[in-house]
């Protein structure tokens, strides 16, 4: 359907058997990132003081720094290969979901019924669970939804280049590579696996909108809901 690649393998096969090594890895780096940055960002926002500080000026060197050219660095420091490529993106991409929860959390912690679960005396990570934690993942949800499509166009972006994975994996960015010499002669081998790409990025972009669409008609998580009145206006006589 797609025409053969150099040595005559069929390109529509290597397209189709290339997509779970496409966006496994690209699922591989939105769960890690995503899972650090919550859990970092939590933390910070929720503390306060020093700790967010430290945090925050930790994110703030990641930002500071070009991000493809530290993924690259990474990726060859620990060895091409496709779980390289997973780590080195894996670390560029967690301080977005570090700043991201962090001002979730900076408003969500000042609800009301976050307020009545710290005068009834719950703990620091009870709190985080049951009543911080509902709020943020739903947005994160949808952030890590899109963030999926980009993965696939780094992923690709330095497969391409020779940083990730390695012949004869039939990933889609190293199609692509292989693809270079024969754009003249076969525009269907270039043509189709750009277009798989695009249309895998598309994809997840508005399946991430379709959730926010559905997120924001939904009512408020029943942990606001359930939030006792009593305690927290007796903290307000107190204060």
């Amino acid at each position: 359907m797609f025409g053969t690649d150099e040595v005559g393998r069929d390109v529509f096969s290597r397209v189709v058997h290339g997509t779970r090594y496409s966006l496994s890895m690209a699922l591989a780096i939105v769960v890690i990132a995503a899972s650090i940055g919550t859990l970092l960002g939590l933390l910070s926002g929720y503390a306060g003081g020093w700790a967010d500080q430290l945090v925050m000026r930790f994110t703030d060197i990641f930002f500071s720094l070009p991000a493809f050219i530290v993924a690259m660095a990474v990726a060859v420091a620990l060895g091409r290969g496709m779980v390289s490529l997973v780590a080195a993106l894996s670390l560029i991409w967690w301080p977005t979901y570090a700043r991201l929860v962090r001002g979730m959390v900076l408003s969500i912690k000042e609800r009301p019924h976050v307020r009545a679960a710290q005068a009834l005396g719950a703990s620091r990570a009870r709190i985080l669970r049951r009543h911080v934690l509902p709020f943020v993942q739903q947005p994160l949800l949808v952030r890590a939804t899109q963030d999926i499509g980009y993965a696939v166009v780094a992923v690709a972006s330095l497969s391409f280049i020779g940083v990730g994975a390695q012949p004869p994996t039939p990933e889609w960015g190293l199609i692509l590579a292989g693809a270079r010499v024969s754009v003249t002669s076969s525009w269907s081998y270039v043509v189709f696996p750009g277009l798989v790409i695009m249309l895998a990025t598309t994809g997840f972009a508005l399946l991430g909108d379709g959730l926010g669409g559905g997120i924001r008609r939904r009512p408020a998580p029943k942990a606001a809901q359930k939030a006792p009145a009593k305690p927290v206006a007796a903290d307000v006589k107190e204060g």
